[in-house]
Parts: C-alpha cells; structure tokens; sequence
C-alpha cells in the first residue's frame, strides 16, 4: 500500500541526514587542518636560487 498525501510529510529541504551533516562537517575540519598545516610547510620542497633568464637579443 502506498502513503495517502495525507499521512506523508512535507518535504523539508533542510532536513538532511544526521550521518550526512557530520560527514561534512569531519570534512570541514580535515580541509582547515590541512591548510594550518600548510601554512607552515615552505613554499618549494628544495630551495635553490633560481635561474637566469636568456639574454635578450632583440629577436634574431
């Protein structure tokens, strides 16, 4: 038998699942450690001094 109009729920659009919300938010919490974690780590893995650029011959 199915549910008569009557007997179902209206439809919550912000009624979202308990195991769903707290996914999302362990998520959130993993996705702001890892960028404090980051933000500590140096910009390149072997720092170096880089390289000189070509000299410039105007073309030919």
């Amino acid at each position: 038998m199915t549910d008569s109009p009557a007997e179902t729920p209206a439809f919550d659009p912000f009624a979202f699942p308990s195991d769903l919300v707290k996914a999302h938010s362990e998520a959130a919490e993993a996705r702001a450690e890892l960028h404090r974690y980051q933000a500590t780590l140096p910009w390149s893995r072997e720092p170096h001094d880089g390289w000189e650029a070509p000299e410039q011959t105007g073309g030919m």
